[in-house]
């Protein structure tokens, strides 16, 4: 039997290592490419096309694509012949663009915007995704001015916008005296990466010509001057931060808020992002403290509010916040809140539970604690049926030593795991200086109860 060299032969083995054999080598040795050429080929169009989605870069298709020779789509037109057919004849390939000038060197801006401007005509009638970052200019030059022309023109098909105000004057670009209305009737989330400092700043939305706007993300921003005209009462998704002042004006208005980030400091002192809802503040010169942003919350009257999460990362004087605001708001509000997240807020064990017991709607709980509180008393409450009884998933840290008994916590597992009447517990995830170094994940109650199904999880993956 004739055989490559660089495989064996295969006489000797068993008929299915033939036969696989048989795909790839000819009966005189030689590699059989074509055959498997052919089966890639026999694919159908409409699945080749998705699959050369799932090639682009990021989580999904909506990520803004900078053009690139070595990464899709462009590469997969270097393939074959019908790759590239099949990747040009694909809108959602060329959907996504970051439109960037503000990092070229300007003799380099004609043969940028020619690209841009073919990639964006490959997306057809697809909803667009955008990025852009065009340089404000006086007196543009010839490139930039036909480039501005076809995204006006292009505005019915905008999706999702993103821009750095201080960069680019969106105000301008889109200039409601040339645009038809309504000149955004795809555009669903406008995202800013800085909110310029220039009083009563505006941006072309409206309701009138944008009414499928309902997100709002900013971030980066000291001054927070957010624009007053604005379709607030659709905005069901905002995130931004910035000062507290900020936000006053637009809580009045975004009262139909599902999913909302207010990450608060004050104004001489940085910022770190987060997620679902986030308050931080940072203490002053004793006029600013966590508290302010506790009673911020008597501001937010959005019955339909679903995620929260309140951060004090940015304190630099780690003080005891009393939450108490806290359960005001929560008590007297309508809100059913389905997920919670508490990070690195100081308090006392007593005020948390009595805030946890407060949202018996929760189904997810992360709690993130900067110092030392009385886990035991806090995990104990899981054995009592009215405390969170839908709660499935939760995820506890502390970066003080934990005051945290190993018995305690198995105990209430193993009852939210075996309970009636309340929701499974589901998933349990420790950090931080919680569980770390520590015998606990080699308890053989955590064992049993993983091997039952419940997700645990420690730091360095214990379990």
């Amino acid at each position: 039997m004739s055989h490559s060299p660089a495989l064996g032969p295969l006489s000797n083995r068993s008929p299915q290592y033939q036969n696989q054999q048989s795909l790839v080598i000819d009966k005189n040795g030689r590699l059989r490419y074509a055959a498997l050429n052919r089966r890639i080929l026999a694919l159908p169009l409409e699945i080749l096309a998705e699959i050369f989605e799932h090639c682009l870069s990021g989580d999904d298709c909506s990520d803004f694509i900078s053009p690139d020779p070595a990464t899709a789509p462009l590469i997969l037109c270097r393939i074959c012949r019908q790759w590239r057919e099949v990747a040009l004849s694909s809108p959602k390939l060329w959907s996504s663009l970051h439109i960037d000038l503000v990092h070229l060197p300007e003799d380099r801006w004609d043969a940028y915007v020619e690209l841009y401007l073919i990639w964006l005509s490959r997306a057809r009638q697809a909803p667009l995704s955008l990025l852009i970052e065009i340089p404000q200019m006086t007196n543009e030059p010839e490139s930039i001015h036909t480039l501005s022309q076809s995204l006006i023109a292009m505005s019915v098909q905008c999706r999702r916008i993103e821009f750095d105000p201080n960069v680019v004057d969106i105000q301008s670009l889109f200039s409601n005296d040339m645009l038809t209305p309504p000149a955004f009737p795809s555009l669903e989330t406008v995202s800013c990466t800085s909110i310029t400092d220039t009083p009563d700043y505006n941006l072309p939305f409206r309701a009138t010509n944008a009414p499928r706007l309902h997100e709002f993300h900013c971030a980066d921003s000291y001054s927070m001057n957010l624009p007053k005209y604005f379709p607030w009462a659709q905005i069901t998704c905002f995130s931004a931060c910035g000062p507290p002042r900020a936000y006053f004006q637009v809580l009045k208005r975004a009262v139909n808020l599902v999913d909302a980030v207010f990450q608060i400091w004050d104004e001489d002192v940085g910022h770190f992002p987060t997620s679902s809802l986030s308050i931080s503040v940072v203490e002053g010169d004793g006029d600013t403290s966590f508290v302010t942003a506790m009673s911020f919350l008597s501001c937010l009257k959005t019955p339909a509010l679903k995620h929260l999460c309140l951060d004090d990362t940015q304190s630099s004087n780690p003080h005891y916040a009393d939450m108490t605001p806290f359960l005001s708001w929560i008590s007297r509000s309508a809100v059913q809140l389905h997920s919670f997240e508490l990070s690195l807020v100081q308090s006392l064990s007593i005020t948390l539970i009595m805030c946890l017991k407060a949202v018996p709607s929760l189904v997810e709980l992360s709690l993130h604690i900067f110092h030392s509180i009385d886990w035991d008393s806090v995990f104990s409450q899981l054995e009592d049926t009215s405390f969170l009884p839908n709660l499935t998933s939760m995820c506890c840290g502390c970066w003080m030593d934990p005051r945290l008994s190993q018995h305690v916590l198995a105990k209430a597992l193993r009852w939210r795991w075996d309970a009636v009447g309340v929701a499974r517990l589901r998933s349990f995830e420790a950090r931080g200086v919680l569980f770390f170094n520590t015998f606990y994940p080699q308890n053989a109650e955590f064992v049993r109860l993983r091997e039952q199904g419940m997700n645990l999880s420690f730091p360095d993956n214990h379990l």
